[in-house]
């Protein structure tokens, strides 16, 4: 799924500095990045990717789902389950 989907996710640098701005400067955040503990444009990109990849899920699933047929095999998912 992530091999799939990452494909499809592009983050540009407008973006990074909007997340930052957004995220980091509004809400005060900056001074807990400036002993240099953490890489922020690492965690804004992190966070970015991961929103951008839920948003993308449920879409792509539907595609799947419109591309493939799924079939249960009741009898045999029973016996799996223990039903």
């Amino acid at each position: 799924i992530g091999e799939e989907l990452d494909k499809q996710v592009l983050i540009t640098p407008g973006e990074i500095s909007k997340y930052y701005e957004e995220y980091y400067v509004k809400d005060g955040l900056t001074s807990d990045f400036k002993d240099g503990s953490g890489n922020v444009a690492e965690i804004i990109v992190k966070n970015l990717r991961r929103q951008k990849l839920e948003a993308a899920y449920k879409p792509w699933m539907k595609g799947l789902q419109k591309k493939y047929t799924i079939e249960v095999n009741k009898a045999q998912l029973a016996k799996i389950i223990g039903s």
